[in-house]
């Protein structure tokens, strides 16, 4: 996958949950995921936005076709993992932790104190192609011409 090409896509996994996916191309590609739960012709929605990747969770909401629920949970992971992977407060031993490391001691291997600076994670090629093969939901949530079924009239 060409990772200097920047790409958007409209998700929808389950009925009237939307996701939006962005890649931002370049030197260091960044991933950005936000949703959007029920949403209103008027801007507004009638559930969750922004980032409510638990919603995905919810598996009393069937999921909606072609997705899974494998899609679904592995979708969660993705985003819980490599949401703004340029903003990383911890460096990457800091990250393999399960807990969050003091503040004010520095990492034993590498010496960067947590949180002093925006750290970059690289991407990795198999995350990117999986998201960009998902399929599209074809529209945008918030026109005027969205049915509460979750199709867009065009």
């Amino acid at each position: 996958m060409d990772k200097q090409k920047s790409w958007s896509h409209q998700l929808q996994p389950m009925s009237r949950f939307f996701v939006e996916v962005k890649f931002s191309g370049g030197d260091k590609p960044r991933l950005s995921i936000t949703a959007v739960d029920g949403p209103r012709s008027n801007g507004d929605c009638s559930g969750s936005c922004g980032q409510c990747s638990g919603e995905l969770l919810e598996f009393s909401r069937p999921s909606r076709a072609p997705f899974t629920d494998d899609d679904r949970k592995k979708l969660y992971d993705v985003w819980g993992q490599w949401h703004l992977n340029d903003m990383r407060a911890g460096c990457e031993h800091q990250r393999e932790l399960a807990t969050r490391p003091e503040i004010s001691e520095p990492c034993v291997v590498c010496g960067y104190k947590y949180g002093h600076a925006w750290l970059y994670e690289a991407l990795p090629n198999d995350v990117l192609e999986w998201l960009h093969g998902l399929p599209t939901s074809g529209g945008n949530p918030w026109s005027r011409e969205y049915e509460p079924d979750g199709r867009i009239e065009l």
